[in-house]
């Protein structure tokens, strides 16, 4: 809603964004073989690449309002983790523990006469635990539960710097 000389209107936009959004690229190693009742651990390297339409990207009116949506984030980033995986027919546990690093965006940009120069995305701590149980061959179930950390965001605009608090995401 809106405010129009004291009165509420209701606004209504309707967005669309299509096309290739930011392609990830990730490495695992197994480091062990889950022998003498020790859980497998496995190293997990993952590259998100700032390939897709960003928010800063996309096409805005006069007012600086998006016209469409982004497909991407508009950052790059690295995240390592590790990952433990024990079997206990017939369910399978599983934790996973990493931090993501994210890259600075030089935008450069402007919007009416707002002038974004830098956005500088917060990195993450994460951490998840969960199960997996098998109730026959074709047919499972899952419970778990994901914690993210993180820090704040900046972002530079006409040579002011704003930032955002810490974010805190359980799902």
């Amino acid at each position: 809603q809106a405010e129009t000389g004291g009165e509420p209107a209701t606004v209504h936009n309707s967005l669309k964004g299509d096309g290739l959004g930011d392609v990830e690229v990730g490495l695992h190693y197994q480091f062990n073989q889950g022998l003498d009742g020790w859980p497998f651990f496995v190293g997990n390297m993952r590259y998100k690449l700032d390939n897709g339409k960003g928010p800063f990207d996309v096409d805005r009116d006069d007012a600086g309002l998006e016209t469409e949506l982004a497909t991407g984030s508009g950052y790059s980033a690295l995240e390592s983790s590790l990952t433990a995986l024990y079997p206990s027919d017939p369910a399978m546990f599983f934790g996973n523990v990493g931090y993501l690093v994210t890259f600075d965006e030089n935008v450069d940009r402007s919007y009416g006469d707002q002038t974004i120069e830098k956005f500088r995305p917060g990195d993450a701590i994460r951490f998840n635990v969960g199960m997996a149980f098998a109730i026959n061959q074709r047919t499972s179930f899952t419970l778990g539960y994901k914690q993210d950390f993180i820090g704040e965001s900046e972002v530079d605009i006409n040579n002011v710097t704003l930032d955002t608090s810490d974010l805190v995401i359980g799902t």
